[in-house]
């Protein structure tokens, strides 16, 4: 399926891919995409800093789970895909945005 992100959003792609490459991971996870969230500025980081969320603790805690992973690779990878976890969390997203945006031209369409 072919996607278009705001600039935003493919900040947060591109920032989770260099973390899932840090952690020597061998795919990009849904753990990488919160990453990447919360090493952007991005609005999804603004609502979690309202909540109240810890974000340092957050990331230590993925870290510290990624560096317990049974296997993490060696050697760096250059291609990295996502899992089918991370990618039905992005469909999900995508699919959401559309519905929204569908239902904001609702109204104007009753004229």
């Amino acid at each position: 399926m072919d996607y278009k992100f705001s600039q935003g959003l493919s900040q947060v792609f591109k920032q989770s891919k260099s973390e899932a490459k840090r952690l020597k991971s061998e795919f990009l996870n849904t753990e990488h995409l919160l990453l990447g969230i919360i090493k952007t500025e991005n609005s999804a980081k603004e609502i979690l800093q309202s909540l109240n969320a810890d974000l340092t603790q957050i990331r230590r805690k993925i870290e510290t789970l990624n560096t317990a992973s049974l296997n993490p690779i060696s050697e760096e990878v250059t291609n990295i895909s996502f899992t089918k976890m991370a990618d039905h969390a992005i469909n999900v997203q995508s699919s959401n945005a559309d519905n929204i945006k569908a239902m904001k031209l609702i109204p104007f369409t009753c004229f």
